[in-house]
C-alpha cells in the first residue's frame, strides 16, 4: 500500500462511524494492532443490513461505499456523500418515513 494519506480516508472513518452507529458494533473485530491493519486493509465487512436487517439498504450501501478499501471507490469528498444522503431523506420523507432520533442512542444500534 504505497499511498499517501488523503481526505478520503476521512470518509472511511465517517463509514466506520455509521457502521457502529447503525449496528451497535464495529465493522470488524481484532485481537492486536497487526490484526487491525490487516483487517481494515484486506477484510470486507459485513454489510449494515446484514447484521441488523431493519437497517434501510440505501443507508447500507452508504456506509459500505464509505468502507471501500480502495479509496477510488469510495465517494471522494463530503461534497459527493451529501447528495447521496439526501436523495435518500428525500425518498424516505416522500415515502412518510421520518428519521430516527439519536438522542437516546446507547451501545445499541439504532432503531428503525
Amino acid at each position: 500500500m504505497n499511498r499517501s494519506v488523503d481526505s478520503r480516508s476521512d470518509l472511511y472513518a465517517l463509514g466506520v462511524t455509521y457502521y457502529e452507529m447503525l449496528t451497535g458494533t464495529l465493522p470488524f473485530t481484532a485481537g492486536d494492532s497487526m490484526e487491525w491493519v490487516h483487517c481494515h486493509i484486506a477484510r470486507q465487512p459485513v454489510p449494515p443490513r446484514e447484521r441488523v436487517a431493519s437497517v434501510p439498504a440505501p443507508l447500507s450501501a452508504i456506509v459500505m461505499k464509505l468502507l471501500a478499501k480502495r479509496a477510488e471507490d469510495r465517494y471522494q469528498t463530503a461534497a459527493g456523500v451529501e447528495p447521496t444522503c439526501e436523495g435518500v431523506c428525500a425518498n424516505w420523507r416522500a415515502a412518510g418515513i421520518s428519521r430516527p432520533s439519536l438522542s437516546a442512542r446507547t451501545t445499541s444500534p439504532i432503531a428503525w
